[in-house]
């Protein structure tokens, strides 16, 4: 996690707007919603990654660098702010 931590400084892509905050966009503008492949990959990764943090098992650099770039994300999940319940 320290790691992450310093790693994100320098790496982190959403600071403005977390992975959640963009689906849960998605799914409050429209009736009849459409989530792309990609952002649901992504953030089911984010949801495997978070449980193995959690879990404290080792992570792989890429994987470690996936969570460097969605920090404020990975907090979110850390801090129980999920929207797993749209999937």
């Amino acid at each position: 996690m320290f790691l992450i931590f310093i790693l994100r400084i320098f790496i982190q892509q959403d600071r403005k707007s977390s992975l959640q905050e963009r689906i849960s966009n998605i799914f409050n503008q429209n009736t009849s919603f459409s989530l792309n492949n990609a952002l649901k990959h992504e953030y089911l990764n984010l949801v495997f990654l978070t449980q193995k943090v959690k879990f404290k098992q080792p992570l792989s650099i890429s994987e470690t660098l996936f969570l460097a770039k969605n920090y404020k994300s990975l907090k979110n999940e850390l801090n129980g702010e999920s929207v797993r319940h749209y999937f």
